[in-house]
């Protein structure tokens, strides 16, 4: 098995693109929920049309709650892996500076 290797500055710069992507995603669904959304009721107000109109909103919100569950996980992980770099940076920070005292020492 390899050994693994972290470069943490590439590490924080993947965590910030992650986020970013989720920032995007966000603003892609508001837009998504405005369009559909802004056509108002197009099926009608008879009694089938509030049948199938409730039936659909129904459906739709649960895709968006999906949706924007799946977006909010995409900001979380790059948040993760950006404090996983600073981890990674204070630990190395750390062993350096006790190997120079031990070498001072």
């Amino acid at each position: 098995m390899k050994p693994m290797t972290v470069t943490p500055e590439s590490m924080a710069a993947d965590g910030s693109a992650m986020t970013q992507v989720a920032q995007d995603m966000a603003t892609g669904l508001t837009s998504l929920q405005g369009t559909i959304q802004g056509d108002g009721d197009p099926w009608g107000a008879d009694e089938q049309g509030a049948i199938f109109g409730q039936a659909y909103q129904l459906v739709l919100g649960k895709a968006f709650e999906g949706i924007a569950s799946h977006v909010n996980q995409v900001g979380y992980a790059g948040q993760g892996l950006t404090a996983q770099a600073g981890g990674y940076t204070d630990v190395e920070t750390g062993n350096s500076q006790q190997l120079r005292s031990l070498q001072a020492g």
